[in-house]
Formats: structure tokens, C-alpha cells, sequence
């Protein structure tokens, strides 16, 4: 019935009322003065930060509170990181990693739909955050090539392209290796978090991430994404041990997956 009501002053205390979160860690309301929902943390790690959401549909954002937070968890990303973001819409944790590494560091923001990516540009200035990260129109994968990506919005994920998708585009592939080493990072590798949220494609981007991981770059991954019967966390696990990396697993209802070089 809210669709059917004029703008004014009823639709928006109805859109008050019922667009908002309060969480422990965050607080999520809509803003009549910014035209945008505001996204305002609570948290140990991110107390006193804040993200706009300017022209954002509501269910795009309420899953914040329940994810973002437990990225930062590991204390990974401090001033002057360089940060890796993979699957960067709706723009929250590039905003983040924006004001934590401050203008001594840089994020990398990695948005292969290309609608996403239009609106990260606008959270990008709303945020004033536009000239620490670097927005790329790639996906992480073990090599650099094509793929097709389908769905919109949270849900744009890779497909084999066997599948036919109304909203289906091609668009290019980069490794972890070949990101970091086209800017000369590598050798900063301390400093530098890759974090994942790329619907199960989190296998492939690990396997084009081997000089990385030799010189122990960090890892944030989304790993609750099931591939072959088999949740990507149990898979990454295994393989990052393998590689000298001690892992921690965070937050069962978004599991994330923290991964640093022992």
C-alpha cells in the first residue's frame, strides 16, 4: 500500500517506521535531510563511522548489520592499507576501509555489474571517500579473461553461460597476483587485505593468489557460498593451512572467513 501513497509527509513517516534497524553493532534509519539511509556503527572496531545509502532500495542495506561488522573483526585493516575489496556493492565496506586506512592508504573497489557499479559511484562522493578508492569493472578469478555475470542488485554472481539471464553481461576477469603487482604492491604486503563476497567465486580467486599468499597478504572471505554440495569455508580452509595461513571462522549466519600468514 506504500507504493500507492503520493510522496509527502505520510510516506515518508511510514517509510520512518518501517525502514529501520536497531541493531547492537548498527543503527540504520532513513535520513528526510540526506534523501538517503544512514548507516551509523556501534562497534568496538568501527564506533563513531558512518555509511550514506543515497537512492538505495531498503532490503539492499538491511543486511548490514548482520555482515559488515564481523569484517572488521580481525583488525586487519589499519591507516595506510591498501584494501582489496571484491564484490564491493552496495559500497559499505569500501567506505569503511576508506576512512580507517585514511589518505596514507588505499582501496581498491572491484564491481563487475555495471549498474552497481554507477551507484557505488554515488556512495563514493556521498561519503567523500571518492579519492582514496579506486573502482575497477572486474571480477576476481584465478586468471585474467571474460566470464558472463547474471542477476542484479546483491545477487549478480558469475555464471557458466549456459544459462540464460535477462540481465547476463560479459564482463573481465583479474587475479589477486596481477591486481597487486600492475601497482607495484607486492612488496607491501603486510599492509594489504583482500576481502571476498563474490558468490562461491572465491574458489577460483584463491588459486590466481599465489605469489599473495607467499608474502602473506591477509584474506576477508564471505565463505557461507555452498559449491559442489560443499560450503567454500571448509574448502578454503584446508587450502590457506596449507599455505602456512592460520584461519579463523566468524559470524554462522554470514560465515566469514579470516585468513592471515603465521
Amino acid at each position: 500500500m506504500r507504493k500507492l501513497l503520493p510522496d509527502g509527509k505520510v510516506k515518508n513517516f511510514l517509510i520512518y517506521l518501517n525502514h529501520k534497524i536497531n541493531a547492537k553493532n548498527c543503527k540504520i534509519k532513513y535520513s528526510f535531510k540526506d534523501k538517503a539511509y544512514v548507516a551509523s556503527f556501534f562497534d568496538e572496531v568501527l564506533n563513531g563511522y558512518s555509511v550514506i545509502f543515497p537512492s538505495i532500495s531498503f532490503s539492499a542495506v538491511c543486511g548490514i548489520p548482520r555482515e559488515t561488522p564481523l569484517y572488521f573483526s580481525g583488525r586487519f585493516i589499519k591507516e595506510g592499507s591498501v584494501v582489496v575489496d571484491a564484490g564491493s556493492f552496495p559500497g559499505d565496506f569500501a567506505v569503511l576501509a576508506a576512512k580507517i586506512v585514511g589518505p596514507k592508504g588505499k582501496v581498491i573497489a572491484l564491481e563487475p555489474n555495471p549498474e552497481n557499479r554507477k551507484y557505488l559511484e554515488k556512495v563514493l562522493r556521498a561519503n567523500g571517500v571518492e579519492n582514496v578508492v579506486e573502482l575497477l569493472p572486474h571480477a576476481l578469478a584465478a586468471d585474467n579473461s571474460w566470464v558472463t555475470l547474471a542477476g542484479e542488485s546483491i545477487f549478480s554472481h558469475i555464471t557458466d553461460g549456459n544459462q540464460k539471464f535477462v540481465a547476463a553481461v560479459k564482463v573481465p576477469t583479474i587475479s589477486v597476483d596481477d591486481l597487486l603487482s600492475q601497482r607495484n604492491l607486492l612488496d607491501q604486503s603486510k599492509n594489504i587485505v583482500v576481502k571476498m563476497d563474490i558468490e562461491g567465486a572465491e574458489l577460483s580467486a584463491f588459486d590466481g593468489a599465489g605469489k599473495s599468499l607467499e608474502q602473506g597478504v591477509k584474506f576477508i572471505v564471505a565463505a557461507y557460498h555452498i559449491v559442489n554440495g560443499q560450503r567454500t569455508a571448509e574448502i578454503l580452509e584446508d587450502k590457506f593451512k596449507k599455505t602456512g595461513y592460520s584461519v579463523s571462522l566468524v559470524n554462522p549466519s554470514h560465515l566469514t572467513l579470516l585468513a592471515r600468514k603465521n
